[in-house]
């Protein structure tokens, strides 16, 4: 958490984002909350393996959503590579 902290400024929100920003090859982690649907993980880890981009499933949506300092949960967040 502790990295994502230190990348906030590098944080690319939500689902939509974070497949465009994989397609484009600018994200160098993406963080998945564990309580999403499985379906809606599924679509996020395959594009993650296809392009060779680090992952995990960790945090809570409101924890991601906090971490973005959104008022709303917030099912993916990636970071932007340097």
């Amino acid at each position: 958490m502790d990295k994502i902290l230190e990348n906030r400024d590098k944080l690319i929100k939500g689902k939509k984002q974070v497949m465009k920003g994989l397609l484009e090859s600018r994200l160098q982690k993406v963080i998945i909350a564990s309580d999403n649907e499985e379906h809606f993980n599924y679509e996020i880890v395959k594009k993650c393996e296809l392009t060779g981009t680090e992952y995990q499933i960790s945090l809570s949506k409101a924890e991601l959503g906090k971490i973005c300092n959104i008022d709303v949960p917030c099912g993916v967040i990636g970071i932007e590579k340097n």
